[in-house]
Parts: C-alpha cells; sequence; structure tokens
C-alpha cells in the first residue's frame, strides 16, 4: 500500500485520539485562580473557610456542630448581614413512622438597594454525615458562600437582595431545607434559588437539576458563567435515582431555581477521607465561579418574570452550552429521519449503497451491543471473582475509577472490531446507514425514558447525515482519500465532543456496579467509526481489535499498580458497639470483615437481630460478640404526665439527653399518634395500627418532652435507642491501622437501648 493511501487512515486516526482527549479535558473544571487575584472568585483564598468549617466531623446535634454554626453565623455577622438562627422542629411522616428533626438553619441576608426587587437565595447546607468532616458535601458550598460574601461586601451593591441560606440536617432528610419553606415568612419575596451540592470530592461543577418551564434560567445561566456544564439528559437520568438534595424540598415552592453539584471522586462521599487536604481545589474553584457568577448576574435583573418554556441544552464540546426551544426536538427528529431516507434514495441512485446491506448494517449494531454487553459482563464477574477487597485491584477500582472506565473504553472498541470487522469488506456506506439506522429507532425508547434526552442521538446522526449526503451531492468517495477523511472528522467532532465527557459521567454515577449504561453510550458511537474503520484498516487490517486490547490492558495495568489502600485512598472497615439491658455487644457486617475489626470479633457468631433498627419485621443479618460495659452518662426518660379519653392512653413524656446524644429512636405502642416535641404539633395521621418508629434528629442538649396516645389495648412496651458517635476509647484495644476508616454511615456508633412498659 502506497503512503498516499495511508494517509486518510493516519489523519483520522490521529483525529479521534486528539480529539477525544481535548474533549476529556475541556469537561474537567478550571484551573485555581490565585487569591491575589481579588476580582474574582480563587478557591486559594475560600480553603481558609473550608479548613475551619471541615476541621472535624460535625453531624446535626453534636458540639462539632454547633460550633461549626456559631463561626458561620458570626463570619456573617462582622461582614454586615442580617442573619436570623431560625430555629424548630420539622417533622416526616408515613405510615408506621415518624422522623422529627430539631434544625437550626443560618439566614443571612446581604441587602441590595432596590427594597421591591426579589431575592436570590443561595443555598448550602452545614451538617455532615456521622463519620466525615464533609470538605466536598457541603463544606466546599459553604466555603464558596462565605468567600462570595466577602467579594460581594467589598464591591457595589446589588440591587437584589441576596440571602444565604445554610440549612441544617440535609443528610438526615432535607429536614432543615423543609422547615425552611414551611416557615420562611417571605418566601414570596424570592424569586431565584441556586443550589450548589456534591457527591464526591473532584469533578467540574455539573448544574444537573432545574425547575420546569426553564428556559429563561437556561439562557440567563449560560452568559452568567464562565464554564457553564450541564444538559438536560444528565437530570433526566438523576430523576430515575433515588437520591434528594435540599433543592427537591425547594422545588415544592414553585421557584425559578437550578442546582449544581462536583460529582467525580465517588469514593470519597461521605467518607472520612472526605477531608480539605483531599478535596480537588479546583472543583471548589468551579463551584465559586458558578456562584458568584450568578449572583452577580442576577443580583441586578428583574426577577418577577422567570418562566419560560422547556428547553433542551447540552455541552457539545467542554463549556460550550448549546440551549434550544424543547418544541424543536419533534422536528429535528423527523429532520433525522427525512435525510436518512434522502441518503439512501441518492445512494442507491449512485449505486453506493444497497437495502440487503442497510438492513444487515442495523443488523450488526444489534449484535455489537449484546457482545460488547456479553464481554462487560464477563469482565465484571471475573473482577467479583477476583478482586479481593484486600488487593490493589479492589482500592483502584473504587479510588482510580478513571481506570476501569479506560478498561471498559478498549472492551467497546474491541467489541466495535470483531463485530464489523467481515462486513467492511463490501459495502460499507451501506452498513454505516444501516447503523445509523438502528441508532435512529434508539431514539424512541431514549424519548420515552428521558423526554429531553433524544438530543444525545439525533443531534450527532444530523450532522453525520448531512456530511454523508454532501458526499453523494459532490460524488465524494474513500478512493478520494483526504476530502472524505476530512468530511468524517466534521461527522466526529460533535459524538467526540459529546459523548466522551456523558459516557464518563455516566460511569462515576453509577461506577463498576453498573457499568452497562456506560457501556451503551460507547455503543452509540459505533456507527461513527464504521467509515473511520474502513480508512484505519488500510493502516492495519486489525488495528482497531489490537487497539481495544492494548487500552483494556493498559487500564488493567494501571488498575493492578495502583495506591491500593493508604491514608489518602483509605479502606472502610466496619465496628460499632451496643448496649441492651446491661449487656455489650460488638457488632459489624458479614461483608465487612477485615484484619482490624477481626480482633473484637474473633469469636463472633452471625444473628438475624433487630437491635440496631428496633424493628422484629426488618431484622438485619450482623456479625456480634459480647463486649466489655463501660461506664457512661446515658439519656434518662420519665414520663411526667399521663390520662385516658376514649380508649386511648395519652402520655406525656421527658427525655434528658446527655452531651453526647445526637439522635434517638423509639419503637412505640401499635397505634401510637404522635401529638408532638415541646411546643410543635407533629400533625401526625390520624389512625395507625402498627408499632411506630419515631426517629428524633439533632437531640438537643436540654431537656425536651413529646406527646403521644395509643390504644387501652395495645401492648404498652417500647424501646428507646440513644445514639452517640464514637466507640468508647477504652475499648479500643487495638488501634485502628492509618489506612483504614470507617464505614461511611452506621460503623463508629455507640448504641444504648432501654426498654420498658408504659
Amino acid at each position: 500500500m502506497s503512503a498516499q493511501s495511508k494517509t486518510p487512515g493516519v489523519l483520522i486516526f490521529l483525529f479521534i485520539v486528539i480529539v477525544s482527549i481535548i474533549s476529556f479535558r475541556a469537561s474537567l473544571p478550571p484551573e485555581v485562580i490565585p487569591a491575589s487575584d481579588t476580582d474574582s472568585f480563587s478557591a486559594e483564598r475560600a480553603m481558609h473557610y473550608l479548613r475551619e468549617v471541615a476541621a472535624e466531623p460535625h453531624a446535626s446535634g453534636t458540639s462539632a456542630h454547633e460550633k461549626v454554626r456559631n463561626y458561620i453565623a458570626e463570619y456573617c455577622r462582622q461582614k454586615g448581614l442580617e442573619v436570623e438562627i431560625q430555629s424548630g422542629i420539622d417533622f416526616d411522616r408515613g405510615s408506621n413512622w415518624v422522623d422529627a428533626a430539631f434544625v437550626k438553619n443560618i439566614i443571612a441576608t446581604l441587602k441590595g438597594t432596590n427594597p421591591n426587587g426579589k431575592a436570590i437565595l443561595v443555598a448550602s447546607h452545614y451538617d455532615s454525615q456521622i463519620n466525615t468532616a464533609a470538605a466536598a458535601d457541603d463544606g466546599a458550598a459553604v466555603a464558596a458562600q462565605m468567600e462570595v460574601i466577602d467579594m460581594l461586601t467589598k464591591s457595589s451593591t446589588l440591587e437584589n437582595d441576596v440571602i444565604f441560606l445554610f440549612t441544617d440536617s440535609e443528610e438526615m432528610g432535607l429536614d432543615g431545607a423543609n422547615y425552611f419553606v414551611d416557615n420562611y415568612d417571605n418566601i414570596e419575596g424570592i424569586g431565584l434559588i441556586l443550589n450548589f451540592e456534591a457527591r464526591g470530592n473532584s469533578g467540574s461543577a455539573y448544574s444537573f437539576e432545574t425547575t420546569s418551564e426553564n428556559g429563561w434560567m437556561l439562557r440567563e445561566f449560560k452568559k452568567a458563567v464562565k464554564k457553564p456544564i450541564s444538559n438536560s439528559l444528565a437530570y433526566e437520568i438523576y430523576k430515575l435515582m433515588p437520591n434528594g438534595t435540599d433543592f427537591t424540598e425547594f422545588k415544592h415552592t414553585g421557584i425559578t431555581g437550578i442546582n449544581s453539584a462536583f460529582i467525580d471522586g465517588w469514593a470519597y462521599y461521605h467518607s472520612p477521607a472526605d477531608t480539605p487536604d483531599n478535596i480537588d481545589q479546583r472543583s471548589l474553584q468551579h463551584h465559586g465561579d458558578h456562584m458568584l457568577g450568578m449572583v452577580r448576574h442576577f443580583g441586578n435583573m428583574d426577577l418577577s418574570e422567570t418562566k419560560a418554556s422547556d428547553v433542551i441544552f447540552f455541552n457539545p464540546m467542554g463549556g460550550w452550552l448549546m440551549v434550544y426551544s424543547q418544541s424543536l426536538d419533534l422536528p429535528l427528529i423527523l429532520l433525522t429521519v427525512l435525510l436518512w431516507v434522502l441518503c439512501v434514495v441518492k445512494g442507491n441512485k449512485q449505486k453506493r449503497t444497497k437495502w440487503k446491506s442497510i438492513f444487515a448494517g442495523s443488523g450488526l449494531m444489534l449484535l455489537s451491543l449484546v457482545v460488547a454487553m456479553l464481554i462487560l459482563f464477563g469482565y465484571q464477574q471475573l473482577t467479583n471473582l477476583l478482586a479481593d477487597t484486600d488487593s490493589t485491584w479492589f482500592a483502584s477500582n473504587k479510588y482510580q475509577m478513571g481506570n476501569t472506565l479506560i478498561v471498559i473504553v478498549g472492551l467497546a472498541l474491541l467489541s466495535f472490531g470483531l463485530v464489523f470487522k467481515r462486513s467492511l469488506k463490501g459495502s460499507f456506506e451501506s452498513t454505516y446507514l444501516g447503523a445509523l439506522l438502528f441508532s435512529i429507532l434508539l431514539i424512541i425508547p431514549v424519548k420515552l425514558f428521558t423526554p429531553t434526552g433524544g438530543y444525545i442521538l439525533y443531534f450527532p446522526i444530523l450532522i453525520a447525515l448531512v456530511v454523508y449526503l454532501s458526499y453523494l451531492f459532490l460524488k465524494i468517495e474513500l478512493k478520494r482519500g483526504v476530502p472524505y477523511a476530512v468530511g468524517q472528522m466534521v461527522a466526529l467532532f460533535i459524538p467526540l465532543g459529546l459523548w466522551i465527557p456523558m459516557a464518563y459521567m455516566i460511569f462515576i454515577v453509577f461506577g463498576m456496579g453498573l457499568p452497562f449504561g456506560t457501556m451503551l453510550f460507547l455503543v452509540f458511537f459505533f456507527p461513527f467509526l464504521i467509515p473511520a474503520y474502513k480508512m484505519v484498516s488500510g493502516l492495519h487490517h486489525r488495528l482497531v481489535v489490537y487497539t481495544g486490547l492494548l487500552i483494556a490492558l493498559i487500564g488493567q495495568v494501571l488498575l493492578f499498580t495502583g495506591k491500593g489502600y493508604t491514608e489518602t485512598t483509605p479502606r472502610h472497615s466496619f465496628l460499632s458497639y451496643v448496649v441492651s439491658d446491661s449487656t455489650a455487644h460488638w457488632y459489624s457486617r458479614p461483608n465487612m470483615m477485615d484484619d482490624w475489626n477481626d480482633a473484637y470479633l474473633s469469636e463472633a457468631e452471625v444473628l438475624t437481630t433487630d437491635m440496631v433498627g428496633l424493628n422484629p419485621d426488618r431484622k438485619r443479618e450482623l456479625i456480634t460478640q459480647e463486649a466489655a460495659l463501660v461506664n457512661r452518662d446515658y439519656l434518662q426518660h420519665k414520663v411526667i404526665a399521663e390520662d385516658t379519653t376514649g380508649n386511648r392512653r395519652h402520655i406525656t413524656l421527658q427525655i434528658e439527653p446527655v452531651s453526647s446524644t445526637f439522635s434517638m429512636l423509639m419503637r412505640l405502642p401499635k397505634g401510637t399518634i404522635i401529638g408532638g416535641i415541646n411546643a410543635s404539633a407533629a400533625q401526625d395521621r390520624d389512625t395507625r395500627t402498627g408499632d411506630l418508629y419515631l426517629s428524633v434528629i439533632g437531640v438537643p442538649n436540654l431537656p425536651f418532652s413529646m406527646t403521644f396516645s395509643f390504644p387501652l389495648n395495645s401492648d404498652p412496651a417500647y424501646v428507646i435507642q440513644e445514639q452517640k458517635i464514637g466507640i468508647p476509647n477504652e475499648l479500643l484495644t487495638t488501634p485502628m491501622p492509618s489506612n483504614f476508616v470507617h464505614h461511611l454511615y452506621s460503623s463508629n456508633l455507640f448504641l444504648v437501648n432501654s426498654s420498658g412498659k408504659f
């Protein structure tokens, strides 16, 4: 083969590699702006606040939580903001449960020059999960708010008020946000809500959720922010997940808003390793850029009319945000179909395509999808079989997820090469159109499940068909070499820019536990590779297959040679302590045993028990072993009033917590109805037949009372569980290794169960 005939293959191969790298890098967060630049938000300056806010774990109800609240409130007062601590009890009710949370929201208002203007609400939450300092979730947003407050108080005054809301008890059930929505006196005076979150310790600030009628919001957001990373498909995917943020509660108000978060580094989500030293400061920078940019942009706008028809929006490349009306969705899909038909008709007339080969191309796309999923399933099962939890491979798959994605990309390319290799010897343009037809048909299920997500397919297909139609009219064939390759570069640019960041986002959201969504996005790319495959095959007929194998091998080598478990990438262990009826036990989970907790559970037994959740109908399988009983001050309770009305007993119970109590759980008699806590009415259900499970979050240091009633014929037995954070130090005879940390949620707890009868 001549050097000239190899040129198109070399060009297209280099183009794919270079644009893929550019596309991925363009989706990364911006570089940190130095502290010396006082006109721009600087993550360097914001880190000062973050180190204070995220100095230690600060779950609601702990002394550390109170310390963080006082720090934020005092800072806002010093900056001249009007500060209110909104205190109260938020209730959430279900068929057999009631959650009650003592919340203390910080509301700090920076007054604007227009007393009649609508305010901007900038929200984050200042509580943490039990074992994490929460530098990312949500310390980064809190620190960004504090830095933005400093910048705004040093610059010219905005027209609109800016309300900086720091909510309480988000982690335990969005309680602070719900209480704010229900109890803030001037909710109608808010014109715009900006919420900031995190689900990891790195990555770009992704604006993944909006309110309905988002056309005005997205078009202005595009103007306000330096690097707007967002797409309507992300929100559609988010809606299918069980997650929620404070924005979930804010949406109930009907006020226009947008929700942003960085989501990479999932292993650090709610982890003890989520510390200021481990956060990617570029993510904090992007958070701050978004916050400052939007506050400055919307701070001088009339926010009385913020609704417009919904739009479709996405990043074709990097931070370039494309926004267009949702009403164009169906016409663009129909145009895509029309162009495909025109290409087939024109191609058949020129004898460049054949119907039989077109349908074969669609069949090969289906086959490639099946093959890719089977290969990935096999790899996943092999990983589960061979990757012991102690291994470097397992640790790398958790903390360096990008290397696992490299493997999946290699497996996808291998699948493509294996399936399409023989078909390209015939009418490859027919195969190309057939593969595009398969993708066009996929638009239907994509639209059904994600109403604003069809663009992910039809937009790239539309451009590819325009390029191919130009080939037909200009009579450009593969033998023309470079002109054909240039056209394919145009056709590949949008898919590379759009799908590489999207596939990465899908993978970091779902991980190796559910990697098939990522593979599906990679299969979407297959039709666009067919002409490139034909050109690259001129270099070597197995180049694509070998490249796929090489990429997968590189990813696997990186996984094998990763850092393993270190202080910054620690292993999660599980150990907690429970006292019941004057006996004490260690407990862990069967799948969480390791060399450290085995020192406390070396003679353990597996029990199916309700000693943790108190629910006999939902017992858990735990590993337990008897432990020494420690002397501690425990929560006390007593009945201070009781009477009978009709067929019900009415009880007033006084709870006297100790300083280490941060929450409590109660199992109350069948048919119990909660009247209220202190002076706050629970507005509970009128009837209930089963046992009631009452959770009290953010327990205060001072005594409080609760009222409830239950039928006279109910068994008056009850159980109260006091919950403390931290295993008693005198029991920890074997120190936890430096590369170990407690599991995200239920580890490192000290539970005290006490039972009785009313």
